[in-house]
């Protein structure tokens, strides 16, 4: 990513859940260097409006992802969690 040869594809939801998981106490990592380590990240993105898909997932929350790659016709989607 800091190389420039991966560019984080990010829209307003897939920011929110970020941001919302750097908060959450019980992730184990120290909470401001993770908010720093999420800005930094987001700085590096290109935010895009996600696309419309009517495919459902076996975990609905992570269909903001494939949104967001469809509204740049990525064919790889690189999450973990």
């Amino acid at each position: 990513i800091l190389a420039g040869r991966l560019v984080p594809v990010v829209t307003r939801e897939i920011i929110v859940e970020y941001r919302e998981v750097v908060a959450r106490a019980d992730i184990g990592i120290n909470p401001e260097a993770a908010r720093v380590a999420v800005e930094l990240l987001l700085a590096k993105s290109v935010r895009v409006v996600p696309a419309i898909w009517r495919g459902r997932l076996p975990d609905r929350d992570d269909e903001i992802f494939v949104h967001a790659a469809l509204a740049t016709g990525t064919r790889i989607i690189t999450t973990h969690n």
